[in-house]
């Protein structure tokens, strides 16, 4: 839960009022905390998806259930495209963007990293 807090905090030190919705995934039985998922109005006025998931509960599909309910429930109210970043070597993170819809759109390699886009037309709700 510590983990938990202090990523809250520290995104919300980071990006004040442009952080739009913060959740707390926990297991259904033993309320134990799993991952943070995020959606935030970056500088370009871009949305951005964010999901930092403890690393005993890799692989279970805890993230992607998480964050297609959360693209369903900004999906219904917005028709702004979603994006998200991630390490060009972060694997998990890459397939899971691919399975919810995302289409990588620029690499960084300055930051090694992937920018990837996600359009209401491309997500399956």
């Amino acid at each position: 839960m510590h983990f938990c807090i202090e990523q809250i905090n520290n995104w919300n030190s980071r990006y004040n009022n442009d952080l739009l919705n913060v959740y707390l995934i926990e297991l259904r039985k033993t309320k134990v905390p799993v991952e943070l998922i995020f959606l935030v109005r970056k500088d370009n006025n871009r949305i951005e998806l964010g999901y930092r998931i403890l690393d005993i509960h890799w692989g279970r599909g805890y993230c992607s259930e998480a964050c297609t309910l959360l693209l369903i429930e900004y999906f219904k109210r917005n028709n702004d495209n979603v994006y998200a970043e991630t390490h060009a070597e972060n694997i998990n993170s890459i397939k899971l963007l691919s399975k919810l819809g995302f289409k990588e759109i620029e690499y960084s390699w300055e930051y090694n990293c992937r920018e990837f886009q996600l359009e209401k037309t491309q997500f399956s709700m």
